[in-house]
C-alpha cells in the first residue's frame, strides 16, 4: 500500500499486490485473508488521521476478453472526500491536492 505520486484526494491510498494477478478475481484465499487484514489497518489509519471521512473503495481489474495486458496489475484505489469540489475542480477537472504524498504517507504511518 502505497500514497500515489499523483494523487485524485488528499490521502489517497492504492493497494497493489505482490504476486502478478491481472485480475482480482484470480487471487487466491490466503491472499484475501491478507488483503481484508492490510484493508481494516489502512482505514483505521485513515480515519485517525482524516476524523472518518466519506471514502470511495474502487477495485481496478483487467477486463475479462482482453488478453495482451503486460505490464497491468490489478489494484485498488482508496480515495477519501476531504473537501467539496470549487469553481477549479469543477471547471477545469483539475484534481486540487493540499498534502503531497510523502506526507500523507508518513502520517498514515504515524497513525
Amino acid at each position: 500500500a502505497y500514497c500515489p505520486y499523483a494523487p485524485h484526494t488528499n490521502y489517497h491510498i492504492r493497494i497493489l499486490p505482490k504476486s502478478e494477478h491481472r485480475r482480482f478475481r484470480d487471487i487466491r484465499p490466503e491472499e484475501i485473508k491478507d488483503l481484508a487484514a492490510l484493508l481494516n489497518s489502512l482505514m483505521r489509519k485513515l480515519n485517525a488521521v482524516a476524523d472518518t471521512p466519506p471514502y470511495n473503495i474502487y477495485i481496478r481489474t483487467a477486463p475479462t476478453r482482453l488478453v495482451d495486458l503486460d505490464g497491468f496489475h490489478w489494484h485498488i484505489d482508496i480515495q477519501p472526500h476531504l473537501a467539496i469540489p470549487g469553481g477549479l475542480e469543477l471547471a477545469t477537472g483539475i484534481d486540487v491536492i493540499t498534502i503531497t504524498p510523502e506526507d500523507a504517507a508518513a502520517e498514515l504511518r504515524k497513525a
